[in-house]
């Protein structure tokens, strides 16, 4: 109920609250005071933060698994190569130390000319641990790389069975014919618990 100075008005409740009140307002010569609030808010402060947080975390992940992907397996240890020499007919490696501790046993040494690929996989680690430096390691028989006869041996300078800087590999032919000038070899050695890479370089 509205009270003027002499005149009570009863404004009534319910459905038609609003027309009755704006048209007994309006009868008295007064204007509607009220006005329609608007929410101006697409997405509360704590779910904007939530997603914020969600997406990131994904791209993060995505970002992952493509690094991951491009850069091979992480647990691969790195060696680099400290010369290459010219040997009688072949070529001597030598090798600086390895990221993380590497056994000779845990390597495959790999020959390419580009066509065909030779690989010794059989030597372990015992094989260059010796009381008498440097440890030598010769692989019997030769292997054949396209019309090639090559022989592998392997020097430990430490005969820890390790390798470090300083150890070197040297593949030879020995008889003729010899190591092509106009071919690039590849030396390659693979490290046998992961299957990557520890080293992959032209030897000349």
């Amino acid at each position: 109920m509205l009270i003027t100075g002499r005149e009570a008005i009863i404004i009534p409740v319910g459905p038609f609250l609003s027309v009755c009140a704006e048209e007994s307002l309006r009868g008295l010569g007064m204007k509607k005071s009220w006005a329609i609030r608007k929410n101006s808010e697409a997405v509360s402060p704590v779910i904007g933060t939530i997603l914020m947080v969600s997406i990131t975390i994904i791209l993060v992940a995505v970002l992952f698994v493509m690094v991951v992907g491009l850069g091979g397996n992480n647990n691969t240890p790195f060696v680099m190569v400290l010369d290459r020499n010219t040997v009688p007919s072949g070529y001597k490696v030598l090798l600086t130390d390895a990221t993380s501790e590497v056994k000779w046993g845990d390597v495959i040494v790999q020959l390419s000319e580009g066509t065909d690929i030779d690989s010794w996989s059989n030597l372990t680690t015992a094989d260059l641990v010796s009381p008498v430096t440097p440890a030598v390691w010769h692989y019997g028989a030769p292997k054949s790389l396209g019309d090639l006869n090559v022989f592998l041996n392997i020097t430990d300078i430490g005969g820890n069975g390790k390798i470090n800087r300083g150890d070197s590999i040297t593949f030879s032919t020995f008889t003729s014919p010899t190591f092509s000038t106009s071919l690039t070899y590849t030396l390659t050695l693979v490290y046998k618990p992961t299957g990557g890479a520890i080293v992959s370089v032209g030897i000349f």
